[in-house]
């Protein structure tokens, strides 16, 4: 004797997912927050994989999805001036760089050529003043002003803005590399430049 079908207004059970699907979505959603190098490696001669060759990163049948931290904000302005020497900037609001990116400071002077740039090695922020503070690993070659001046004349009290812009230049913390030299052995020289995009 067959079973009647249900009827259509009864619930129906949920489907139950794969508890392996439910880690890789999880996975997908949570950005990685660390530096990940893939440094793919082998002689010239290597055996190829068909339709993929050789020093690939490759899937079938599926997908990979690599997502780095956001960095907010991309750039932004001086809080106070920076002279000579200095090892350490004042910047405005907050950002969530992190040590070891690399920043480049825009001229604020009659000469474009007056940029610096540095590696972040302490990262501090008041937010009494709304201010952080980014330490730098080498001293500024340039004056960087972060100054308002007021517009002589002007009868609403406007202010004239002469901040540097300070942009992350090194926004990217998921590098996929290919040694040029090939051999695991020999790639240390892959850290004296011999590394490939």
């Amino acid at each position: 004797m067959s079973a009647w079908p249900s009827p259509p207004h009864a619930p129906q059970t949920p489907r139950r997912r794969h508890p392996a699907r439910n880690r890789v979505r999880r996975a997908q959603l949570r950005a990685r927050e660390h530096r990940l190098a893939a440094l793919r490696y082998g002689p010239p001669y290597s055996r190829e994989l068909p339709l993929y060759g050789a020093k690939t990163i490759a899937v079938r049948d599926g997908f990979v999805v690599m997502r780095g931290q956001p960095k907010t904000p991309t750039w932004t302005l001086m809080a106070q001036t920076a002279d000579v020497g200095a090892t350490s900037i004042r910047l405005q609001g907050p950002v969530n760089w992190a040590v070891g990116d690399v920043i480049a400071i825009a001229s604020s002077s009659l000469f474009a050529n007056e940029t610096d740039s540095a590696s972040i090695t302490s990262v501090a922020y008041d937010a009494s003043t709304n201010v952080t503070t980014l330490g730098l690993d080498q001293p500024l070659n340039y004056t960087h002003l972060g100054i308002t001046v007021p517009v002589n004349g002007d009868q609403h009290g406007r202010v004239l803005e002469m901040r540097a812009e300070v942009r992350l230049a090194s926004t990217r913390n998921l590098i996929a590399r290919r040694c040029r030299v090939g051999v695991r052995d020999r790639c240390g020289g892959c850290a004296t430049g011999a590394l490939l995009p």
